[in-house]
């Protein structure tokens, strides 16, 4: 029973393992949602929407990098 009551002991601290639990297998799984939905719009032949889904994802992520980019260096 004492290993109930004994304290944690993790391999990082509690910022980087939400990091990698929240942030990064997050980012896989909203990924895989919008290809499946872009997939399934392309499937139904719905061309047009697919290509409208699929930019305005990857759109706003490209010009957030830049963005990013142009800050980091002035900094």
């Amino acid at each position: 029973m004492r290993w109930l009551i004994a304290p944690q002991k993790f391999l990082f601290r509690p910022e980087t393992r939400l990091f990698w639990m929240v942030g990064l297998l997050g980012a896989f799984t909203m990924f895989s949602a919008f290809i499946c939905e872009s997939r399934r719009l392309m499937q139904d032949g719905e061309f047009a929407l697919a290509g409208m889904n699929l930019m305005g994802g990857m759109l706003p992520g490209v010009v957030a990098l830049w963005v990013g980019h142009v800050v980091a260096s002035i900094l």
